[in-house]
C-alpha cells in the first residue's frame, strides 16, 4: 500500500518521497527579491560566479544577485520573447529579441561589433515616410503603417498554403523624411531594417526586400525567414551596395526606398499572418567624416600607406578592420591619424596597421605598427620602420589567404538563438535560416567569418545546442545530430540513431554524463548514442489519461500538460542535476505555465510543484543544486526551500493521491476502514477515498497530531462495501511548511482494514 505502482502516478503536490517512501512535505518557495520586478519573469539563469540576468517583461535585467537584479537601459524585448543562456568564461551569452548579447555583469552589449569606422554615417538610421502596396498577390493590409514606430500598429499580410502563397509589393518610400547627403560623398553601403512579427507561422513567411531607385527596383533583393517570436530585421551593411549603384541625388529623392515580398516557405496547413513596422534606411559613405591618414611631422617612413583600426577587448579579442583610410604619401615623415573611432564599453585598447602601396614596400598586406592603450585618444603618430613591423610579423586578420577576417555577427545573420561555448568557440542557431549553425572564432566570441557555419539535415528546425561528451550535439524537431573534432579542420557532422527531438528547446538538460529533454511523448533521455524514455511512470499522463478524480481542465490535481496547443509547450522549462529534472509546463487546457514536475533521478520518484502563479522561468545553482523559479508576478523564487515556512507568503497546498489498489484480482473484499501513521505537526489534513477509478468518492473526517501517530477512520460509503478498487488522499493547506529544515508533515504509512464478502458471488472479473 505505501508505494505507487510503477505506472501511476496520480497525485503528489507539495510532496517529497523520502528513500523509503514516506511522504513529507516538499518545502517552501521563498521569494528573492523584497519587491516584485514589475513584469512576467519569463527567462532567467544564474552563474554563482558572475550573477543573474532575465528577461522580465520586454526588458533585460542582471544584478549579483537573483533578489537585487535592476533593468538595463537600451534593450528592449519587445515581444516579451523567451530568452536562452549559456555561460562562457567571465561572461554569460544570451540572445534578446533574436538578437546576440553578452554580458559579465558590468556591461551588456550585442555579441556583433562594428568595427572602427573610416567613413560617416551619411544619414540615418530615418524612418520611413511614406507606405503603400502594389501588384498582384495577397494584398497588405494598412500598408502606410510600414512606417509607424508604435508596437500594435503594423502593415500586415494574410497568406494560405492551400490559396495564396504570395503577397504583392509593400512599397517603403522616404517621401518627405528623405536624406540630405552631401553631393560630395561617395555612397558605400545601404542598411534598410524593420520589426516583423509572425504570430500564427513563425519561420514559414519569408520576407524578400529589394531595393528602390527612383521608384524603380534595382540590384539584387535579399531575403529572411520572419524570426520566431518577431522582433528587428536587418538588411545590407556599411559596406553593401545591393548590388547596385548609387549617387547622393539618388539617395536623396523622396522616390528612394525598398519593398518587401512576402511568400511561404514551408505548409504548415495555416493561414499564416505576417506583420511589418517601424521601417528605416541608413545611407553610408566616404568623405564627410571619419578616420583620415596624412603625412605628420618628420620620421622614419617613406612611401604610399594606408591604415586600418581595430578594436581590442580586455581578454585580447580583436573586432573586425575598418576600412582603409585614404592612400596618403609620406617622405621621411611620420603617418598621422586623425578620427580615430572610439569602442563601446568592451573596447580598452585599439590596435592600428599598415599597409604600403608602392612597388617595392615590403607591407604587401596590413601589419601591425602600434596600440592605442585606451579608448579615449583620438589621434595616433605611426613611426614604425616597415622593417620592424615586417620583423614583428603581427598580420591582420583575414589579410593572409585562407585566413578568416574578424567578420562581424551581423555579417553572418543578426538572428541567432540557443548559444553554446563549445572548445573555446560560441556556437549559435542562424534564425534566419534555422537549419544552420554558426560559431565564432576560438577565444574571440565577437567574431563571426562568414565561413564558420554548416546546415543540420533538412530544413526542420534546429531548437537546442548542448555540449557535452567532447561534442557537440544538435538537437532538431525529429532528430538528434552530433559535431565532432576539435577545430574546424576536424568538425565533421553526423545524424545519430535518435529517431526522437523536440519542439520545446527549453526543456534541454545537458548533465555531464546525459541529456535528458521532453517533448510531447514524455521525458526522454540522451546517452550520446540514441534516446530512450526517462521514465514509464507517466506513460498514461502524457497520453492525457488524468485518474486523479479531479476535472481535467482544472488546476488542482496533477492534470497532463497541454498538448493540443501549438504555441504553449515551447515555452515550457526544465533544469535539473544528477538528481532532480524539474520541469515547468501547462497542464491541460492551460495558457501559461502553471506547474512544476519534479522527477527524482535516483529513486523515481515523481511530484508536483504548485507554485501559486505561473512558473515561467526556471534556473539552476550548478553548485549548490538550488532551484529558482521566475513567476507571472514578477518574483523569483527558491524552490524546496527546507528552511522555508510558507509559500511566497501564502499557505501551500498538500495534496497526495496513492495509486488505485486491487485488494486482490477480481476483489471479493469489503473495505471498513484506513489507519494512518502520520504527523501533522498541529495542522490539518482531510482525508478523501476514491472508488472503482473515481466513479464515487467520500471525505473523511480530518486528521490533526503533534507527533507520528496511528489514526484510524472508517470509510462509510456503500462504493467502500462493493469496490474493484480504490484511492485515497490527503489534502491539506499548509500555513508552515516546514521549520529549520523540518518537514511540517510527515505520512509513513497506511493500512486498509477490510473483510472478505463470504458466499457472494465475486464482483471482479
Amino acid at each position: 500500500m505505501d508505494k505507487l505502482d510503477p505506472k501511476e502516478c496520480l497525485l503528489a503536490e507539495n510532496v517529497r518521497l523520502d528513500e523509503t517512501g514516506n511522504m513529507q512535505s516538499a518545502g517552501a518557495f521563498t521569494h528573492q527579491n523584497a519587491s516584485n520586478y514589475g513584469g512576467n519573469v519569463h527567462s532567467l539563469y544564474w552563474n554563482p560566479s558572475l550573477g543573474a540576468v532575465a528577461g522580465v517583461g520586454t526588458n533585460a535585467y542582471m544584478g549579483a544577485t537573483l533578489g537585487s537584479m535592476t533593468s538595463v537601459p537600451g534593450v528592449a524585448n519587445t515581444n516579451k520573447q523567451k530568452i536562452s543562456f549559456v555561460s562562457a568564461p567571465n561572461r554569460v551569452y544570451f540572445d534578446l529579441a533574436s538578437a546576440g548579447y553578452w554580458t559579465d555583469m558590468t556591461n551588456l552589449l550585442p555579441v556583433d561589433w562594428a568595427p572602427p569606422a573610416t567613413f560617416a554615417s551619411l544619414g540615418g538610421p530615418t524612418i520611413v515616410g511614406a507606405g503603400s502596396a502594389t501588384g498582384s498577390g495577397a494584398v497588405w493590409t494598412n500598408a502606410s503603417n510600414i512606417t509607424s514606430t508604435t508596437t500594435g500598429t503594423f502593415a500586415y499580410i494574410q497568406l494560405l498554403w492551400n490559396g495564396t502563397q504570395t503577397s504583392n509589393k509593400l512599397i517603403a518610400t522616404m517621401g518627405t523624411n528623405s536624406f540630405a547627403v552631401s553631393t560630395a560623398s561617395s555612397i558605400t553601403g545601404v542598411g534598410v531594417s524593420f520589426q516583423a512579427f509572425a504570430p500564427n507561422s513563425p519561420q514559414v513567411v519569408n520576407f524578400v526586400v529589394t531595393l528602390l531607385k527612383n521608384g524603380v527596383p534595382v540590384g539584387t533583393p535579399k531575403n529572411q525567414n520572419v524570426p520566431v517570436g518577431g522582433g528587428m530585421m536587418n538588411f545590407g551593411s556599411s559596406v553593401d551596395l545591393w548590388g547596385t549603384t548609387l549617387l547622393p541625388a539618388d539617395v536623396n529623392a523622396g522616390n528612394f526606398g525598398f519593398q518587401i515580398v512576402a511568400y511561404m516557405t514551408a505548409n504548415n496547413n495555416a493561414s499564416n499572418l505576417a506583420e511589418a513596422f517601424d521601417a528605416s534606411i541608413t545611407i553610408y559613405g566616404g568623405g564627410a567624416a571619419g578616420m583620415v591618414g596624412a603625412a605628420g611631422a618628420a620620421g622614419t617612413l617613406t612611401g604610399t600607406y594606408s591604415w586600418k583600426v581595430t578594436f581590442v577587448a580586455a581578454n585580447g579579442e580583436e573586432s573586425d578592420g575598418s576600412g582603409d583610410t585614404v592612400l596618403a604619401t609620406l617622405t621621411g615623415q611620420q603617418g598621422t591619424l586623425t578620427a580615430i573611432s572610439t569602442g563601446d564599453a568592451r573596447t580598452v585598447a585599439r590596435n592600428v596597421y599598415r599597409k604600403g602601396w608602392t612597388a617595392n614596400s615590403p607591407l604587401t598586406l596590413h601589419y601591425l605598427v602600434g596600440t592605442i592603450q585606451d579608448n579615449v585618444s583620438t589621434t595616433y603618430a605611426d613611426n614604425m620602420t616597415d622593417l620592424a613591423a615586417l620583423t614583428a610579423g603581427v598580420i591582420l586578420a583575414g589579410d593572409v589567404p585562407g585566413d578568416s577576417p574578424n567578420t562581424r555577427l551581423s555579417a553572418v545573420t543578426s538572428l541567432v538563438r540557443f548559444p553554446v561555448y563549445h572548445y573555446d568557440r560560441v556556437f549559435w542557431v542562424n534564425m534566419a535560416q534555422p537549419n544552420q549553425v554558426i560559431w565564432s572564432k576560438p577565444l574571440n566570441g565577437f567574431a563571426y567569418p562568414v565561413v564558420n557555419y554548416f546546415n543540420v539535415g533538412d530544413s526542420k528546425p534546429v531548437v537546442r545546442l548542448v555540449s557535452i561528451f567532447g561534442e557537440l550535439i544538435i538537437i532538431k524537431t525529429d532528430s538528434i545530430w552530433r559535431l565532432t573534432g576539435t577545430d574546424e579542420s576536424s568538425f565533421d557532422l553526423t545524424q545519430t540513431p535518435s529517431s526522437v527531438g523536440t519542439d520545446q528547446p527549453f526543456t534541454v538538460v545537458g548533465l555531464p554524463d546525459k541529456i535528458l529533454f521532453a517533448n510531447r511523448w514524455g521525458l526522454w533521455v540522451f546517452n550520446g548514442y540514441t534516446s530512450q524514455p526517462l521514465t514509464t511512470k507517466l506513460d498514461l499522463w502524457f497520453k492525457q489519461e488524468d485518474r486523479s478524480g479531479k476535472s481535467l481542465f482544472g488546476v488542482n490535481g496533477f492534470h497532463p500538460p497541454e498538448v493540443k496547443s501549438s504555441t504553449v509547450p515551447l515555452v515550457f522549462e526544465a533544469v535539473g542535476n544528477s538528481e532532480k529534472f524539474y520541469l515547468a509546463y501547462a497542464e491541460a487546457g492551460q495558457t501559461a505555465n502553471n506547474a512544476v514536475l519534479v522527477f527524482d533521478i535516483k529513486h523515481g520518484n515523481i511530484t508536483k510543484r504548485a507554485t501559486g502563479g505561473n512558473p515561467l522561468s526556471l534556473a539552476i545553482d550548478p553548485v549548490t543544486g538550488f532551484v529558482y523559479m521566475g513567476d507571472s508576478s514578477g518574483f523569483v523564487s527558491l524552490l524546496d526551500d527546507w528552511n522555508g515556512t510558507n509559500a511566497g507568503g501564502s499557505a501551500l497546498n498538500f495534496d497526495f493521491q496513492h495509486g488505485y489498489q486491487d485488494l486482490q484480482r477480481g476483489s471479493n473484499k469489503a473495505l471498513w476502514a484506513l489507519e494512518f501513521y502520520l504527523n501533522t505537526n498541529g495542522q490539518s489534513l482531510t482525508p478523501y477515498v476514491y472508488y472503482d477509478a473515481g466513479t464515487s468518492y467520500e471525505q473523511l473526517p480530518a486528521i490533526s497530531t503533534s507527533v507520528l501517530q496511528r489514526v484510524v477512520r472508517p470509510v462509510e460509503s456503500t462504493g467502500a462495501r462493493k469496490m474493484q478498487n480504490f484511492a485515497w488522499r490527503l489534502n491539506g493547506s499548509l500555513t508552515a511548511v516546514n521549520s529549520s529544515g523540518t518537514p511540517g508533515i510527515q505520512v509513513v504509512h497506511v493500512k486498509a482494514m477490510y473483510d472478505l464478502r463470504v458466499g457472494r458471488a465475486r464482483t471482479g472479473q
